[in-house]
């Protein structure tokens, strides 16, 4: 291969690069400027006085709103589990979660996020959680939007999750063994 066609097929690469990075920043605008429009009729809506608690406040620096997208809420894989594997922190969303902790409670992470149909990578939302039962399932706000889940005792409730305009209802169901608490967590289909 000579000199001239190294360069051409260089400048080509350095091209397709730029092009491909001044897509992303679009992307990401038109993300961040949807979503502070939702944040602004979200803003105006108001709240909904039935499920209100001390979990709902909105985190600072966390978008408060859906751009283009829908909401799923977003559990965090046990890190006993993934950090041996050198994989960090790992969040899933799948419609049923189902796990059992040792002892007489469960305790998850979990925050809720925005998905498209593009394939972009999620972005982290702010809302608003309730818990229908709080003697069964307390509900503790942590930094960046994420909730702790904590059942701890058996039986049926409600989670309610909410950010931009657009809500979740989490059916938890709970239950004791000898020795773990086996809990589901399903929400409903995307």
């Amino acid at each position: 291969m000579n000199t001239r066609t190294t360069a051409l097929l260089v400048g080509i690469a350095v091209i397709a690069a730029l092009g491909l990075t001044t897509v992303q920043r679009e992307r990401a605008h038109a993300a961040t400027a949807s979503a502070r429009a939702v944040m602004a009729g979200t803003a105006a809506a108001g709240s909904d006085a039935d499920v209100q608690t001390e979990a709902q406040r909105t985190t600072p620096g966390v978008i408060a709103g859906v751009p283009k997208s829908r909401m799923v809420v977003a559990y965090r894989l046990d890190p006993s589990v993934t950090s041996g594997l050198f994989m960090g922190d790992r969040w899933v969303t799948p419609e049923r979660y189902a796990f059992a902790q040792e002892g007489t409670k469960f305790v998850v992470q979990a925050k809720m996020q925005a998905i498209d149909d593009e394939g972009s990578d999620p972005l982290d939302l702010s809302g608003n959680w309730a818990s229908r039962d709080p003697e069964m399932v307390a509900l503790t706000r942590e930094a960046d939007g994420v909730v702790t889940i904590e059942v701890r005792k058996p039986g049926r409730t409600e989670l309610v999750a909410s950010a931009g305009g657009q809500t979740r209802t989490l059916q938890v169901t709970a239950k004791q063994t000898p020795d773990s608490m086996q809990v589901a967590i399903v929400q409903p289909a995307r």
